[in-house]
């Protein structure tokens, strides 16, 4: 993907993450020094990467964080999808 969120994880102070839960709901993991926390994101469903990077830059007021999210096709279950880190893409 070639974008800076595996660095960013090791500096927060996680090796590798596993998460084996299900969310019912629309959430987004913050990572930042050592802890993890979940946050409602429903507000975050249907909006383009650009919208979404703007959304989540405002929410979370820090320019700094490397983004990672999944996009509309995802969002509504299309078993092609893609990972959206900013101007980068897995899928």
């Amino acid at each position: 993907m070639g974008c800076d969120f595996g660095p960013d994880v090791k500096k927060a102070g996680f090796d590798h993450i596993i998460n084996k839960n299900r969310s019912p709901d629309p959430v987004m993991m913050v990572i930042r020094e050592g802890e993890i926390e979940f946050r409602e994101a429903r507000h975050l469903l249907g909006m383009t990467v650009s919208e979404k990077t703007a959304a989540i830059r405002h929410e979370l007021n820090d320019k700094l964080y490397t983004l990672l999210y999944i996009d509309p096709a995802c969002e509504n279950l299309v078993k092609i999808f893609l990972v959206m880190s900013e101007d980068r893409a897995a899928g």
